[in-house]
């Protein structure tokens, strides 16, 4: 099973044209539970294989639940003139990354893969259950009005 943790839907198309979209997981403010497959239906595993309940909530209001990496932004190291800029552009240090946080364990059973960013997906290290979309000029993604709609291909972190 797809479980998407980024903070959008990834539609993902097959060799023969196929598409299917894999939203987001999400979780129910009201009763705590997440929805794994960001369909609404919220499944609660009981075993490790692919069984599931359904909890009593009935009013369920989701908040989207994305992986995420803590960032620290660059500060201004000084202004640079620039022919057509009265005020210059001003020159940031760089972003500093922290851990990614929000994604299971490696799921050492093969059920799941977790679809995450490309630079999430460069933090995690080597996992076999971690995946991010092929966007770049040789991956065979979908793009329409120059946006990215689908992609063929999904990389392995």
């Amino acid at each position: 099973m797809f479980v998407n943790l980024t903070p959008h839907a990834i539609t993902l198309q097959a060799a023969d044209g196929t598409r299917f979209s894999v939203r987001p997981r999400r979780k129910c403010r009201v009763c705590g539970e997440i929805d794994w497959q960001g369909d609404g239906n919220v499944r609660i595993p009981l075993t490790e294989g692919m069984t599931y309940s359904t909890p009593e909530c009935k009013s369920h209001d989701f908040e989207v639940l994305p992986a995420r990496i803590d960032s620290t932004p660059g500060v201004c190291e000084f202004t640079l003139g620039a022919k057509g800029f009265d005020a210059g552009i001003a020159i940031y240090s760089r972003t500093a990354y922290g851990l990614p946080a929000g994604i299971p364990d490696c799921d050492p059973n093969g059920v799941n893969t977790y679809i995450v960013s490309a630079l999430f997906a460069g933090r995690v290290g080597d996992r076999i259950d971690v995946v991010y979309p092929g966007t770049g000029p040789a991956d065979g993604c979908i793009r329409e009005n120059g946006q990215v709609v689908a992609v063929t291909r999904l990389i392995r972190a």
